[in-house]
């Protein structure tokens, strides 16, 4: 069994990000659709008067308002199964390292005592995530909210600039449903993407770092530097810092996501056949088996 290289970490998670982004433009393609019945019958009325109007777009604005809120909503739940989904994955691929690292013990007790203690470590890591996620500082519900209040000021302040220039129904019902619209860039898109893949990545990224904490042939895990940044950041910072200046961390230095669309991703730096069975040999791996067992 081969141990997983670092191409293999950045394709489960897009793997992942694949999935839940085609997720999140059905919803907003559906989104787009009820707005379009919506407005389409604004669209084609020119010939009533200014207070009419002003009237009639402001119920307009009300029911924008309560699409984009059930689109938040609706949104909750594809990124919480997505993010158990990424810490799934995470786990998978730490325990893939084990048991490669495993396999070269053999069969003697204390190899078979690593795998079970390996086994149990993963299991509770996902349950510790499960609940991390659930139970987190901001749960995402909060954040879920606090998106939706922010991008709700801004469609209150577009609908605001249309009824304040005096659009004629037509013009404000185009700017409306390109708002919506999946295919436009900004708007409601940009906001769901940015949600949903901050929140996915950040997910792998913790268990990741967690699996590793509990293993103590892994001492350091490396930054990788995500090839879809436009321009240089703080992560090219993290890439170029860490022990040696080479991106490598002790496992709880790992920094935390800075911001928002990062699709930067650690690896485990794992030690190789020899140095991990003298380590075994020499009863380095002893104390996690009496803690595990604890």
């Amino acid at each position: 069994m081969a141990i997983p290289e670092p191409q293999d970490w950045i394709r489960a998670y897009a793997r992942v990000q694949k999935i839940a982004d085609r997720e999140v433009l059905a919803v907003l393609r559906q989104a787009a659709r009820d707005v379009n019945r919506m407005l389409r019958d604004l669209a084609e009325r020119e010939d009533i008067g200014a207070a009419v109007r002003r009237e009639q777009l402001q119920v307009i604005k009300r029911n924008l308002l309560r699409e984009q809120a059930a689109i938040f909503r609706n949104l909750g739940d594809k990124v919480a199964a997505r993010r158990l989904d990424a810490a799934a994955r995470a786990i998978e691929l730490s325990g893939a390292i084990d048991s490669a690292l495993l396999e070269a013990a053999g069969r003697t007790g204390q190899a078979s005592a690593l795998r079970n203690m390996a086994l149990k470590g993963l299991e509770q890591t996902l349950d510790v995530a499960m609940v991390r996620m659930t139970q987190s500082r901001i749960p995402l519900a909060e954040r879920i909210y606090r998106t939706r209040i922010w991008m709700d000021g801004r469609l209150e302040r577009l609908i605001n600039s249309a009824l304040s220039r005096g659009l004629s129904a037509r013009e404000f019902a185009r700017e409306a449903m390109d708002w919506f619209s999946p295919n436009t860039p900004g708007g409601v898109r940009y906001a769901s993407m940015r949600l949903a893949r901050s929140e996915i990545n950040n997910a792998f990224h913790a268990v990741s770092i967690n699996a590793a904490d509990e293993k103590p042939w892994i001492n350091n895990m490396k930054w990788h530097l995500s090839r879809s940044h436009p321009k240089p950041d703080i992560c090219d910072i993290y890439a170029k810092g860490g022990l040696n200046g080479d991106g490598v961390y002790r496992v709880r230095d790992v920094p935390r996501k800075p911001h928002p669309h990062c699709f930067c991703f650690v690896t485990p730096q794992v030690p190789d056949e020899e140095e991990f069975l003298n380590n075994l040999i020499a009863g380095n791996y002893n104390s996690y088996l009496d803690r595990v067992n604890r």
